[in-house]
């Protein structure tokens, strides 16, 4: 049995809304996985439908986060953590995210929540990926009240980078909400939110998961395309991709 893990599977919604110029938005169900990264080395002996960096029905590849860095996961992620004046001992570290599902994944967005050693969260590093093979991150430290930071990443070409994101956080053992809402001159044009409940991560669990919602990360690209359709069809301004700046991808953090 797996269910005394700290890793855990996630089941809930995640809602859009984009507020102007073109009012549209979108919700759908999903799960994603909780990893302890501290519990990685462990899985593969726990779980027959869960690899840990080779190939299952569901794999996670620690290659697939924070690339173009040297060391382990977690390694890269405490790096991080250091780059933006985040220097006390980090505990924990729990990484929510989509797995692999039969090969493929695509996410555009995880979050590393860091814990001291009196299981306080000190710091949230926000992993961005855009479907043109650029990812960023945001590193940021809560405490427990909402924490804003510059846009500088491009994700959608109906969106210009200017604007200010609010990121909200509360994270329990069961629980995760997490709302990223973007503003400009004080007013928010986009908002968003994620809503997950703990559900153990054992084979038969991860089994339900990949029949109840089949193929969940070719589904996550597909609704992506579909929905910049969607915006296309309203009339919504496109945007080409400016090219990235190296700079405010390695500086991007917390205001």
């Amino acid at each position: 049995m797996a269910s005394d893990l700290r890793s855990s599977l996630l089941v809930g919604r995640v809602m859009h809304e984009r507020l102007s110029p073109q009012r549209h938005g979108f919700r759908y169900r999903l799960y994603m996985h909780r990893l302890s990264l501290g519990e990685l080395a462990e899985l593969p002996g726990r779980l027959r439908l869960l690899g840990i960096n080779r190939w299952r029905p569901s794999a996670f590849f620690e290659r697939d986060h924070l690339p173009g860095r040297p060391g382990t996961l977690r390694e890269r992620v405490e790096a991080r953590l250091r780059e933006h004046g985040v220097t006390g001992q980090v505990g924990a570290i729990e990484l929510v995210t989509n797995c692999r599902v039969f090969g493929y994944v695509f996410n555009p967005v995880s979050f590393f929540f860091c814990y001291d050693q009196h299981e306080t969260l000190v710091a949230v590093v926000v992993e961005v990926n855009n479907t043109f093979g650029e990812s960023h991150t945001y590193v940021l430290t809560p405490d427990g009240e909402p924490v804003t930071a510059k846009k500088v990443f491009h994700v959608s070409p109906f969106m210009t980078l200017d604007g200010t994101y609010r990121f909200a956080f509360d994270v329990s053992p069961d629980h995760l909400d997490v709302r990223i809402d973007l503003y400009r001159r004080g007013v928010p044009v986009f908002v968003s939110r994620l809503s997950l409940d703990r559900r153990p991560l054992t084979d038969r669990g991860l089994a339900v998961a990949l029949v109840r919602y089949p193929l969940v990360t070719l589904a996550v690209i597909g609704r992506i395309h579909w929905q910049a359709l969607r915006l296309w069809w309203k009339g919504a301004t496109y945007y080409p991709k400016p090219p990235l700046d190296p700079e405010a991808a390695r500086t991007g953090s917390s205001e």
